[in-house]
Parts: C-alpha cells; structure tokens; sequence
C-alpha cells in the first residue's frame, strides 16, 4: 500500500527522507511532503504481479495498462488502470473477480473483461473500451 508520510512520527521522518517506499519517492520539509513516482519501479510491480497472475490464471489472455500512466498525465496521485481479458464467461460480476489486477506500488481500478466482451467491445465504436481504451499490454 502507499505510504502516508503524514501518519508517521517525526524521529521515523527522518529515517524516510528521500527512500524510495513502493515506487513512491519521498522529500520531506518541517511542513511539505512532496511525493514522486518511480514510474520504472511502479511499471515493474505492474508487469511482476500480471505475469504472476498469469502464471496462476492460464485463462488470462491479455492486459492492458491503460489512463494516465500511458496518456502522459501522470501525477503522484494516480492509479494505475490495468484492463484484464480472459477466456472465460462471467455470469455474474463476482466471477471476475479472480481475474483482477493488484499491486502494491500505486491504487489501482482493474476491470476483467471476458475475451467475447472485449472484442464485442472493441468492434462497437460507441463503446466505452473503443472510446477510452488508449493502452499498453503488460
């Protein structure tokens, strides 16, 4: 999870001065707290926890990082917006769950598409994937 440097006493202050915690570099000031994202460190943990869910999902196909850390308006707030496809069908939402992508480096929102969906999706200009899909796969 991220660090909040706020929470953190002021003799462990300065133990975190400059450490880089979960791809979150940290500067701190009697009063300021300015963060950095390591976005190297941060696609790191993206591609290490894809490949281990793939390692454990055989069904997952593909996924796409996709949102600010690829349209370049990437802050030290941003999440990160991993978008699953997998061979399979979901009959309800909670099917998909498995499938979803987390990392400890930055929040994420992981929606899981089923291969038929997506590609549904993608064929349809009016739809929310055709419109707002601009990704990279990890």
């Amino acid at each position: 999870s991220r660090v909040h440097l706020a929470q953190l006493r002021a003799s462990d202050r300065e133990s975190a001065e400059g450490q880089h915690l979960n791809g979150v570099e940290t500067r701190l000031d009697r009063t300021t707290e300015v963060r950095f994202l390591d976005r190297q460190a941060v696609l790191a943990d993206l591609r290490r926890v894809v490949a281990e869910a793939k390692a454990r999902y055989p069904e997952i196909l593909k996924v796409y990082l996709s949102g600010s850390p690829v349209d370049g308006s990437w802050t030290a707030d941003s999440d990160a917006d991993p978008v699953t496809v997998a061979r399979a069908q979901f009959k309800q939402f909670g099917d998909s769950c498995r499938y979803q992508i987390y990392a400890d480096s930055i929040p994420v929102d992981s929606p899981v598409y089923s291969e038929a969906d997506f590609e549904r999706m993608a064929a349809d200009p009016e739809s929310f994937v055709s419109r707002n899909l601009v990704a990279v796969e990890l």
